[in-house]
């Protein structure tokens, strides 16, 4: 385990000056030159062989869903995803595993398991159009309206992460918000959509920064943000959750588990380091394992449901 379990009733991370010190925690730890952007929005640099890997691996996962071969070039991969929508690959673990070790091994090295005690799994492979699909903005969350993941149903101690990896990003891109201290209970509530927390929120500041190939960003999910859409053009970005608290010991854990209203299931905790697993199966033994042995039985009975996704 990495930190101390939180009892179930606990609330931390619901001030905006708490969230603020853990954003400025986690950009002191790591060992790079990391930019705060904003109180809730850091900008770390990642090394060349980190986004190579990552790359590789998200092609790989890309190719793998479309049912062509991974050694396909990646400029017609993006050719081939140009105006149709993606579906990804379910049970791809023989991708996805290593993308987490990737992930992970990354996450080490900057220290943020210091912060953090749980990730979300799978990582997202994102396929970003440039022009939305029809309708799209009339969706219940459309990430191209301003929003918060909170309204949507996430816990409201993640810590997100997005790293762009390829294609059009200057006019495909994430743009964050500054939050409102004074209304900034709207950023921490659930939504039955987006449209409506938005006209709660009203105005909000843009926050200008960059938005490039070879970063990695890291937001607190209390932070207005949206996808803005100008060009045509696909992104693959990656994206993901941390969890600041042991997830288990949260209440909401069990009327979330099918996936649905925020899906905490998709929460594991940290894997160990150096990364140990070669498959999902691997992966699902251990979490079992480590509930079992601090007393989750339940949680653990739950979690063995998912051997059917092996």
């Amino acid at each position: 385990m990495n930190g101390p379990l939180m009892p179930a009733n606990s609330a931390p991370y619901a001030s905006f000056e708490e969230r603020q010190v853990s954003i400025a925690r986690v950009a002191k730890w790591i060992p790079r030159d990391v930019v705060v952007v904003d109180p809730l929005l850091a900008e770390v640099p990642l090394l060349d062989a980190e986004v190579a890997d990552l790359q590789r691996l998200a092609i790989g996962f890309i190719t793998h869903s479309l049912g062509i071969s991974a050694e396909t070039d990646p400029a017609e991969v993006l050719v081939r995803l140009d105006g149709q929508p993606f579906q990804a690959a379910r049970k791809a673990h023989q991708w996805l595993i290593p993308l987490e070790r990737s992930i992970c091994g990354m996450l080490r090295a900057m220290q943020v398991d210091r912060s953090a005690l749980a990730l979300e799994y799978p990582i997202n492979v994102r396929v970003v159009h440039g022009t939305p699909f029809p309708d799209y903005d009339k969706r219940i969350y459309p990430t191209t309206s301003v929003h918060t993941d909170i309204w949507a149903g996430e816990p409201a101690d993640t810590l997100q992460a997005l790293i762009p990896l390829m294609g059009n990003v200057q006019e495909n891109f994430c743009q964050w918000y500054e939050a409102d201290r004074e209304r900034f209970d709207i950023c921490l509530s659930n939504s039955a959509d987006y449209r409506s927390a938005n006209e709660k929120l009203g105005d909000v500041r843009a926050i200008s920064h960059t938005f490039d190939i070879g970063k990695l960003y890291f937001f607190d999910g209390a932070l207005p943000h949206q996808t803005i859409k100008i060009g045509k053009g696909i992104r693959i970005s990656l994206d993901f959750r941390l969890r600041r608290l042991f997830p288990y010991a949260d209440p909401n854990w069990m009327q979330r588990m099918r996936r649905d209203k925020g899906a905490y299931d998709r929460y594991y905790l940290l894997p160990p380091h150096p990364y140990p697993f070669k498959t999902f199966a691997e992966k699902l033994d251990h979490e079992i394992e480590v509930l079992e042995a601090l007393g989750f039985s339940a949680f653990a009975g739950l979690r063995r449901e998912e051997y059917d996704d092996v």
